[in-house]
């Protein structure tokens, strides 16, 4: 079973610990991948103490049943102070007051598959609908299958690409407007017209991708073949 952990301060536990406990979960994931992997972009201890300690961040936590850590993320909160919601050179919906972004998610090797990264999104829509910041953002490596459509399961839809310099990778933006009625992933999800609809491989280049997000597509499903497995391609539908 695990806990949900919504907010971590160093009234909790000192500082330094609690940093050390994301870095070692961050040590497992990345031991777990190839060594060339681009689908974490690893913090420093450091950083993981300047996250704990930020007003503009916020880290969410589950925990097994013994108090080990399992799955983390972080919220970016934006403001005026500090503008950047952390989506490379992509547009953000709304000012940066109206705004979080969800980035390092990450679940221990031996927990994959007990839903944690859907847990993890869920705690974040609550804490966007109590600090009242209805745009939800996540930027995600357009080869990270297994992510990307956790966010759609979570009602997002994929609206936008940019190239990462960092790690030379092509990213996907991902958004919903808590606001919406139907979400709008919803919206095309259902939309009849299916002859309107192209998939998009994630090994496209960013400006090709981005390309098709300005011309009003929009990117709501991950494919199945007709075997009844994902593809790996993202279904897009164009905006009319």
């Amino acid at each position: 079973m695990l806990t949900q952990i919504r907010r971590q301060r160093h009234e909790a536990s000192p500082i330094q610990s609690l940093a050390r406990e994301h870095f070692n979960l961050q040590a497992a994931v990345l031991a777990s991948l190839p060594e060339n992997q681009d689908l974490v972009h690893p913090k420093t201890l450091e950083q993981w103490e300047y996250f704990l300690r930020s007003d503009n961040h916020e880290i969410l936590s589950l925990r097994d049943d013994a108090g080990r850590l399992v799955a983390h993320a972080v919220a970016i909160l934006p403001d005026a102070s500090q503008p950047d919601p952390d989506i490379l050179d992509m547009n953000p919906p709304s000012a940066p007051e109206n705004v979080t972004t969800l980035s390092a998610v990450m679940t221990h090797p031996e927990f994959e598959g007990h839903n944690a990264m859907y847990r993890l999104i869920e705690q974040w829509i609550e804490l966007a609908l109590r600090l009242d910041r209805p745009h939800l953002l996540a930027v995600i490596t357009t080869t990270n299958f297994k992510s990307w459509t956790q966010f759609l399961k979570g009602d997002m839809a994929i609206v936008d690409a940019a190239f990462d310099p960092s790690d030379n990778s092509t990213c996907f933006m991902a958004h919903r407007n808590l606001n919406d009625a139907t979400p709008l992933r919803e919206q095309f999800a259902n939309a009849s017209n299916r002859s309107l609809n192209l998939t998009l491989c994630p090994r496209m280049s960013a400006q090709t991708a981005k390309s098709l997000f300005e011309q009003g597509y929009i990117g709501h499903t991950a494919e199945r073949g007709s075997n009844g497995l994902y593809t790996g391609r993202l279904i897009m539908t164009q905006q009319r």
